[in-house]
């Protein structure tokens, strides 16, 4: 009994190992000037990222894509090394940068630094170590395919007038403004119901001492934006008829709100929200078709860093879009010259049985 028992251990043994020695086991190597292993389970991360970005799993012939992304951006990186091409930290570091004042646009304020590598985890499942080692590899990339391929993008022309002026006629009625209202805010947050009474008790206060006057409220925002405050304030901010984010009943108050004047106190309890609001209407703008040298007063928050408080009218949201058009184009064209140069002589092998996980 004990003999059967022993082997019973050792093939039990055997087989919780063996899903570990899988996972180690190779899928593809890269060996353009250096041989370079991608294991099935670097292959298996990259898949299983890629499945909880888009919400379903990836089929035979897309897991094969994401194998061959790995090959091409080892390929690449091989050869950026042997031809002496590399990111220096600073480089890394604004591009990390860039990537944060994006988030502080959103959230209207320079996010803290574990608010910042709590959003780049949940949006690639990377902690922020990894993230900026991915951030440089793809840099790397980026530089040796600008440096080979310079030519192609060097030839690229901007949107001509008549290019941006044709897209604007095919696509005009796309261009509404909504109904929007901009306005200053003060808010009392609360978290939890035992919070609640104590901010609703200090926005009362807030509310009492404003009396509905505009220039007592301007003060409080104004105190409002300095550090260990009770309450947070934000001026012009704007707010769209169509917004899904509050409830009717807060859009209905600040809409009916004549310009200048300054609201009662506003309870927000939403998912998303929870506070007392006071609300000052600051502009009032109606639903209209925008011409071509339109304003669009929302600007969405990729382009608020780049602007740097500029307007952004309708013909310059074209014109970027063109330019971002012919440089994908180009972009394409150029990785696949690249590509197609670096597997000259096929410089890399595949084990086809490993690619089933």
């Amino acid at each position: 009994m004990r003999r059967y028992l022993f082997i019973y251990l050792n093939f039990l043994a055997a087989a919780l190992v063996f899903p570990q020695n899988k996972e180690l086991e190779t899928v593809a190597t890269v060996r353009l000037t250096k041989t370079e292993a991608i294991t099935v389970k670097q292959l298996k991360n990259e898949v299983d990222t890629l499945e909880k970005a888009t919400g379903r799993s990836l089929n035979a012939e897309e897991r094969r894509e994401v194998l061959n992304s790995m090959i091409n951006q080892r390929l690449a990186l091989q050869a950026a090394d042997r031809d002496h091409v590399t990111v220096s930290d600073s480089e890394v570091n604004q591009r990390i940068n860039e990537t944060k004042s994006q988030l502080a646009a959103q959230l209207g304020r320079a996010p803290s630094d574990s608010e910042f590598a709590d959003a780049i985890k949940r949006q690639t499942g990377m902690d922020l170590p990894s993230f900026r080692e991915q951030y440089r590899k793809q840099l790397v990339v980026q530089k040796y395919l600008l440096e080979k391929k310079r030519d192609l993008f060097q030839n690229t022309k901007p949107p001509t007038d008549d290019e941006i002026k044709k897209f604007y006629s095919k696509n005009s009625s796309e261009f509404v403004q909504p109904e929007t209202v901009e306005f200053s805010v003060i808010i009392v947050p609360w978290k939890t119901d035992s919070e609640k009474a104590s901010a609703r008790s200090e926005a009362n206060k807030l509310s009492k001492e404003i009396g509905g006057n505009a220039s007592t409220f301007d003060e409080k925002v104004l105190q409002g934006r300095v550090p260990n405050v009770s309450y947070r304030a934000a001026a012009n901010q704007l707010l769209q008829r169509n917004s899904k984010q509050w409830p009717d009943s807060f859009l209905d108050t600040v809409f009916n709100l004549e310009q200048g004047k300054v609201s009662s106190l506003i309870e927000v309890n939403t998912d998303m929200v929870k506070g007392f609001f006071i609300i000052k209407a600051t502009g009032k703008y109606p639903q209209k078709l925008l011409g071509i040298d339109d304003v669009i007063l929302n600007v969405p928050p990729e382009w608020q860093v780049q602007l740097q408080g500029r307007p952004l009218t309708v013909r310059m949201y074209i014109q970027e879009g063109l330019s971002v058009q012919k440089q994908q184009e180009v972009v394409l064209k150029a990785q696949e010259e690249l590509i197609a140069e670096l597997r000259k002589g096929n410089p890399f092998s595949v084990v086809e049985q490993n690619l089933n996980f």
